[in-house]
């Protein structure tokens, strides 16, 4: 289908780092998109937000915005256990939602968000970004084509180092980014591994990608989970190192680790594997994104590289080539793939399909393999199985 001439007017709950980095910009940018209003508890953000993106309206809680706000579809970005809520009275307007992973903090809270889509006839996507990084898209083009045979291993490990924050000189650098709000917030995101809310550290917020990733990548169903799940440095209330082993219905496995706490990493080290009964894939993300941000971010991607046939002639790996760019930024990949959704001009990946975006019942089995890795860790590792 062809290009629409009406905009998409879009709300965003939530004016924080990750609104500023994934949502604000490539609406602003977008010919079919319109940023309508905008909501945060934090006014002075929200207003800053608004200002500076153009919004409509702004609101200081997110369910004054649902009530008063024109928008035909709504983006949520709160912390996770702020995603249910919102995501449910925006279904129940007949407004399309788009939120931020992981999609809740219980398999119960995801369900409700699931239904209330359902029964309105809404889109329900999760905000699932990786699947629109130009490198992972090669990754799961060149398995679905077969380029490496059937897939029998995967493994992702991200590792990054963050410093305790109570302990000097890292609280006055933290004090000072809290006060200037470096990091589009009054705490620098640090809820992340203190605040019991989240139900989850370091594998929920970030594990949680690759867990995605590969049943998005090899099409399975994960039939069970165990894992181990650590308290490196003292005083965290949530993980800050974590590992597990997910098990597929054809009997392929994934690693995937998270860890906060890898004193030899450098920024971050976000990289993987997979084999293949004919060849291995691996890749690895940039992780100076973080850091850099905007403008760096747009020819921040994945690189891939294979190794075949041909690789066994020169012993060494074969690069990919990967696309990259200010057009191929996942962020605004994600952005334009779910305004043309909305608006029905949408048109199938010619490897992937239709199946791109995480939908609403992928993100909630996301957060239901994560509590089986908790739930792993709790019974000494014992295997958990997912019915």
């Amino acid at each position: 289908m062809g290009k629409t001439n009406k905009k998409l007017k879009i709300a965003v709950a939530g004016c924080g780092r990750q609104a500023w980095l994934a949502f604000f910009p490539w609406i602003k940018e977008h010919p079919e998109a319109e940023l309508a209003a905008v909501a945060d508890a934090d006014e002075g953000l929200a207003e800053k937000s608004a200002a500076k993106f153009g919004a409509g309206a702004c609101y200081s809680s997110w369910e004054e915005m649902v009530e008063k706000c024109d928008a035909e579809a709504m983006i949520i970005t709160t912390p996770p256990w702020v995603h249910a809520d919102p995501a449910v009275a925006a279904a129940e307007r007949g407004m399309h939602v788009l939120c931020e992973k992981p999609m809740a903090t219980t398999v119960e809270d995801c369900a409700r968000m699931v239904e209330a889509a359902e029964k309105n006839g809404v889109i329900l996507d999760v905000a699932h970004s990786l699947r629109f990084d130009p490198g992972y898209e090669k990754l799961k083009s060149l398995v679905k084509s077969g380029e490496i045979g059937r897939v029998y291993q995967l493994r992702a490990t991200y590792d990054s180092w963050v410093p305790d924050f109570s302990k000097s000189p890292f609280k006055e650098i933290y004090d000072f980014g809290c006060k200037y709000r470096l990091f589009g917030s009054k705490d620098m995101g640090i809820w992340r591994m203190s605040d019991p809310r989240t139900n989850g550290g370091v594998y929920f917020d970030h594990g949680i990608h690759y867990v995605d990733m590969f049943r998005w990548i090899t099409e399975e169903r994960v039939v069970s989970a165990s894992g181990v799940v650590q308290h490196v440095i003292p005083g965290r209330l949530n993980e800050d190192h974590a590992s597990s082993l997910l098990r597929f219905e054809s009997g392929a496995c994934a690693y995937v680790q998270g860890s906060l706490c890898r004193v030899s990493a450098r920024g971050s080290c976000d990289e993987g594997m997979l084999h293949g009964e004919t060849g291995c894939i691996k890749y690895k993300m940039d992780g100076t994104w973080y850091v850099l941000g905007i403008p760096h971010l747009y020819n921040v991607h994945a690189s891939v590289w294979m190794f075949g046939l041909p690789s066994f002639m020169v012993n060494q790996w074969m690069p990919v080539h990967v696309k990259y760019g200010k057009s191929q930024c996942m962020f605004k990949r994600q952005l334009d793939h779910f305004v043309a959704k909305v608006n029905g001009s949408l048109e199938p990946h010619p490897v992937i399909g239709e199946s791109w975006a995480c939908s609403g019942r992928d993100g909630m089995e996301n957060v239901r393999i994560v509590h089986a890795v908790y739930e792993s860790d709790r019974k000494n590792s014992e295997t958990v199985k997912l019915d």
